[in-house]
């Protein structure tokens, strides 16, 4: 390492050159990343819902892909709906309107309008038209929502104020005021180097990008902490800059690399997730790890040495921090410590078991308050499976929390008498022509609300019968007792210029008749695929309760029990029962995986067995104590989060404990266990305490931001487990290093 620090700190000027130029470049690499926001593609390739979609994309490819924001007017009269209607309607970007419900609540009246988009969630245009409606009526109490599954990104103003809170604390810690700045550059431009190498794994997702470059910052900022300590000690043993540098460089290389292959290892142990989100982030978070190291190693060195000037100049006394009482706390309660562990660790473990886990997640919605958005499950079936299929619909519309089921066999392939169809057909063309907000606009043109409402007049159940009566003599059989919605205009279409009808109807319902025809082939393609057909339930059940998950499986049930072929799934609610199906054996798989490859890392480090157990426990305990803090605030534990802190937690926080155990082993060699634990707390609180602070506060800080839930959930979860970690390794630690001793201590201790 010698050769090496001497190159680095020779050549730091042109180091420094090549950085900059580099971060430049990824800079503007990183707004060419593609950010991916649709959950459903990480999904696990075995997963049923995942197969489902994969032949739903390739099937229906015409299915219209619109994205939707819901508004909500109070108090608004009834005679002013259209009015509204059309309004919203002539406003960019929108593609179509529907007037969805109308409700008095408490007093008030509400109406609920759903606006369709062409555009993508978050795009320029999205986002102009959801901030842009409030403003179009300036005279209503105007509220917007929009359906964008993940929520909203995180605001600019809450990395400000955490970045503002991270600076008063180091400068609180720092014994320069120059020093803060210095750390925050070298690992901005990590971050910047990152995000830019994200180009190539092709895209990351939403959660990725929001919480990466906080989660590096916090990961790897001891990094520059422990090699400014080195730095700083060398030149008040004496040191010139440069010789300190090289110096510091030689003897800290070994700390800084160790610390963040822990973290590395951890962050690479998400990579097993089945959920691929979890390959997602931790490829992405443990490269960052890397750059930061690599950049703490080769970048800072030159940095600080331009710098030095100005550390010297706003050189201050650093905050002490008292630690006698803790040592002799430590010392005296030793056993009592050491016993109480185990007790708090399987009391924390049993309470985790019992805490409540949530498989989704849901934004804050005020128009759901009002108006419960609709919990829909797309089911893809055979086509050979049609007749079982239309049983199974009659079946499930049964079902107190389906709202409707819509399918091939209960829309334009529902068989009904002439009655059935009269009434139906009224229904449909009575609404003003509410159906064309869903059609594209080459057919939705010809289906005049106005001429639709006159035929809808002329669908008598008589008319009907004669109707049935035309199809059976021209088909030369008797009249049918039962004929489809798309037998009848296909009929109608057919026959709409011969001289049966010639007669009977004018131009503007003939051309209406044609336009129909069109309408029914658009219907059967969009519900009709080659090989496999939809199925499209609507549920009033919430996204996820005990009566949610029972209607999923006994759906499932039904399917596997009465469908010929095989079938497939797709809904928020399909996707969060799969999780939790495999949310148990996910868990214990990525717990042992990540316990197992830190142990490993911390034998190597000090080649004794109690000492990597006793870290690892005392971790894993913080896991436990993140998971019940988190059921006793109210809160139910997103699974995902679990499965990201437990690997992060493992692989970062157990630093602090290696840092520790250190200190308290090199200690020992020259005093006893009272005077090592002294001297042990005295050389790394302050490297522990800066650390852990920026995790807890910077994530901490997002964690109460207004985003996206799921980034929340990760972030706040972080925060809680990086303080009971850090908790434990100053006030429990201590305790049991000094009550094992003999096993802790290495033979090579001093004698008491």
């Amino acid at each position: 390492m010698s050769k090496a620090a001497h190159g680095i700190v020779k050549r730091r000027k042109g180091i420094l050159i090549a950085a900059l130029i580099l971060c430049i470049l990824c800079g503007g690499l990183s707004v060419l990343v593609p950010i991916n926001s649709d959950m459903t593609k990480y999904l696990p390739a075995d997963s049923n819902m995942k197969q489902g979609i994969d032949l739903l994309s390739s099937e229906f490819s015409n299915l219209p892909v619109t994205n939707t924001i819901r508004v909500m007017f109070s108090e608004l009269p009834e005679e002013k709906g259209e009015e509204i209607s059309d309004r919203l309607k002539a406003l960019p970007y929108v593609s179509s309107v529907v007037l969805t419900d109308r409700k008095q609540d408490e007093g008030a009246v509400r109406t609920l309008y759903t606006v369709s988009t062409d555009y993508d969630y978050r795009s320029k245009e999205e986002l102009e038209l959801e901030h842009g409606i409030p403003g179009a009526f300036p005279d209503y109490q105007v509220t917007v929502c929009s359906d964008d599954t993940m929520g909203m990104e995180i605001p600019v103003y809450i990395f400000v104020i955490a970045g503002i809170i991270l600076i008063f604390v180091l400068l609180i810690l720092s014994a320069s005021l120059v020093e803060p700045f210095l750390f925050l550059l070298v690992i901005g431009g990590a971050i910047l180097l990152n995000m830019g190498t994200n180009l190539i794994l092709g895209s990351v997702s939403q959660t990725t990008w929001s919480i990466s470059a906080v989660l590096q910052l916090v990961l790897s900022m001891d990094y520059s902490i422990i090699l400014m300590n080195r730095y700083r000690q060398e030149k008040e043993a004496g040191s010139l800059p440069e010789e300190a540098m090289e110096r510091a460089l030689k003897r800290a290389s070994s700390s800084i690399a160790s610390s963040s292959f822990t973290t590395f290892v951890g962050l690479l142990m998400l990579v097993f997730m089945r959920f691929r989100i979890g390959k997602d982030i931790g490829l992405v978070l443990a490269k960052g790890v890397f750059l930061s190291m690599l950049c703490c190693i080769i970048v800072l060195p030159g940095l600080i040495l331009l710098a030095d000037p100005l550390i010297e100049k706003t050189r201050k006394r650093a905050l002490h921090i008292p630690t006698k009482a803790l040592a002799s706390f430590g010392y005296r309660c030793r056993y009592v410590l050491a016993v109480g562990f185990v007790f708090l660790f399987f009391g924390s473990w049993y309470l985790e078991s019992l805490a409540g886990i949530s498989y989704s997640l849901d934004k804050k919605d005020p128009i759901a308050e009002i108006f419960p958005p609709e919990n829909p499950v797309v089911v893809l079936y055979a086509n050979s499976s049609e007749e079982q299929a239309a049983l199974l619909a009659k079946e499930i519309e049964k079902d107190p929390g389906v709202i409707s089921v819509m399918a091939y066999s209960t829309t334009i392939g529902a068989r009904m008498t002439p009655e059935e169809l009269a009434d139906y057909l009224k229904e449909m063309m009575s609404d003003g022509g509410g159906m064309a907000g869903y059609m594209p606009e080459e057919l939705s043109a010809g289906l005049d609300p106005a001429a639709l409402e006159k035929a809808g007049q002329m669908l008598s159940a008589d008319n009907m019968k004669k109707l049935y009566a035309f199809y059976g003599m021209a088909n030369g059989g008797e009249t049918p007792e039962t004929l489809s919605l798309e037998e009848i205009f296909a009929f109608l279409k057919e026959n709409a210029d011969s001289s049966l009808f010639g007669a009977m109807i004018g131009e503007e319902m003939r051309g209406m008749i044609l336009n129909m025809g069109d309408v029914m082939d658009y219907a059967r393609s969009q519900l009709i695929g080659q090989q496999h057909s939809l199925m499209m339930i609507s549920t009033n059940l919430p996204l996820e309760s005990g009566e949610t998950t029972a209607f999923v499986q006994t759906l499932r049930t039904k399917m596997q029990d009465e469908l010929r072929e095989d079938y497939y799934l797709i809904g928020n609610s399909v996707m969060g029962d799969e999780m939790k199906e495999s949310f148990g054996g996910e868990l214990l798989l990525i717990s042992l995986l990540t316990a197992g490859s830190i142990f490993l890392v911390v034998l190597v480090t000090f080649r004794q067995l109690l000492i990597p157990a006793v870290l690892v426990l005392l971790v894993q305990c913080g896991v436990f104590l993140t998971v019940t803090t988190t059921w006793v605030i109210g809160y139910k534990m997103y699974y995902l989060a679990i499965l990201i802190v437990q690997c992060i937690l493992m692989g970062a926080t157990v630093d602090y404990g290696i840092l520790f155990t250190n200190y308290y082993r090199e200690s020992r060699l020259r005093a006893g266990v009272r005077e090592a634990l002294r001297l042990t707390y005295q050389n790394s609180m302050h490297t522990i305490l800066t650390s852990s602070l920026f995790m807890i506060i910077a994530t901490g800080v997002v964690g109460l931001s207004p985003a996206d839930p799921t980034i929340t959930q990760i972030c706040r979860s972080i925060s809680i487990g990086a303080a009971a970690a850090v908790l434990l390794v100053i006030f429990v630690l201590p305790g049991i290093l000094a009550a094992a001793d003999r096993f802790t201590a290495g033979p090579e201790r001093k004698r008491d």
